[in-house]
């Protein structure tokens, strides 16, 4: 293609040349220039097709690359946060008033009332910066103990705008979970919304839906663990 390029270069210089001189030109002369042209426009044709069609091919490929970028782009922050959230220790806080903006703290207090019943104990109310640095929600999360010691129980209500529909997201979880002698937990709550959520396999978590009351879920964690332990 480098040789049939040349020559039609060539073609058209000389062709343009005694076009230009068209008037002086006698009607042989007139004749070849057209046909310089003609012989160029032939030769140069792979060229032009060649420049035509790696132009397009660069054009689409940066559309497509631009869409691919654009659709990867939240898993690419999810993949982020997810490094963020999932280190060896979080860091947390006391909750302050401010925390309980815009949050049901009547529920939380209704659902310490029942644990504290069935002998939990009460050990604070605390904020996960490491999830608020990295994903940004404030969640206040309300932490408690059995009268044994063998379970942990937590409370948090998750507020926030789903960025697909719009709707707000108001999810009320109570978790109860249990470390055993191998290291590994056995966990048990009411969020079943989380429930296509991969757990690493230390973690045996039972997710029930949301109107699961909390008596229920202490009695539901109590015979897994017992099973479990069985």
């Amino acid at each position: 293609m480098m040789r049939s390029s040349i020559f039609g270069v060539a073609a058209l210089v000389g062709g343009i040349y005694l076009l230009g001189r068209w008037e002086r030109l006698n009607g042989t002369t007139r004749a070849a220039a057209i046909v310089l042209v003609l012989v160029s426009a032939l030769f140069l044709l792979p060229l032009v097709f060649t420049v035509v069609a790696t132009g397009l091919k660069i054009y689409f490929r940066k559309k497509i690359t631009d869409s691919i970028a654009g659709a990867l782009e939240p898993a690419r922050k999810m993949v982020a946060n997810n490094k963020a959230i999932y280190v060896e220790r979080h860091e947390y806080r006391p909750a302050t008033d401010a925390d309980f903006i815009d949050r049901d703290r009547a529920w939380y207090d209704a659902a310490t009332g029942e644990l504290t019943s069935r002998g939990y104990t009460h050990l604070g109310d605390v904020v996960n910066e490491t999830v608020v640095k990295a994903a940004g929600p404030v969640v206040v999360l309300r932490r408690f103990a059995s009268a044994d010691g063998t379970n942990m129980a937590a409370l948090y209500q998750y507020v926030r705008t789903n960025l697909t529909t719009g709707a707000m997201v108001d999810l009320r979880v109570c978790d109860v979970e249990s470390e055993l002698s191998d290291g590994s937990f056995v966990t048990t709550s009411n969020a079943e919304a989380a429930k296509a959520v991969t757990m690493p396999p230390q973690i045996r978590s039972t997710k029930h839906p949301a109107a699961t009351t909390v008596p229920e879920l202490i009695a539901l964690h109590e015979e897994a663990k017992a099973k479990l332990l069985a």
